[in-house]
């Protein structure tokens, strides 16, 4: 019989005393999926509201889903001379926030690459299993 994987929420109380987000939970399968590719070097954990604030001078934006959070995060985009097509194609259908989020991600991993990339926090103290440094790059 196999070994079933812990339901995230449960664990989540165990541990912290409470559960976690519908939106932590939905990202669940990719996290699993992500953890195969652990070992290379090339993984880094990047988030989109942290890539933005970089790109916007250290300056919070509005929500992502009010009509003037996704202009000003388009502006951004372009100022990084990346340029979101009217029509995206097949992927039309996906909601725009994950497409700009998605887009700075990509923005992310250009600095990464490069040797621009900032680490939050600046002297990660904390390892992984692997020893890797636990930190959000941007």
């Amino acid at each position: 019989m196999l070994a079933r994987a812990p339901n995230p929420t449960a664990l989540s109380c165990r541990v912290n005393g409470k559960g976690i987000s519908k939106q932590s939970f939905a990202i669940v399968p990719k996290i699993i999926e992500v953890r195969a590719f652990m070992d290379d070097e090339r993984v880094h954990e990047v988030h989109p509201e942290v890539s933005f604030r970089l790109l916007n001078g250290g300056v919070r934006l509005g929500k992502k889903k009010t009509w003037g959070g996704l202009q000003s995060r388009l502006r951004l985009l372009k100022s990084a001379s990346i340029e979101l097509p009217d029509d995206r194609g097949d992927v039309n259908e996906v909601g725009i926030d994950d497409v700009v989020d998605a887009a700075v991600a990509a923005w992310s991993a250009r600095r990464i690459a490069s040797g621009e990339a900032r680490s939050f926090p600046s002297e990660p103290e904390q390892r992984d299993q692997r020893g890797r440094a636990i930190a959000i790059r941007g």
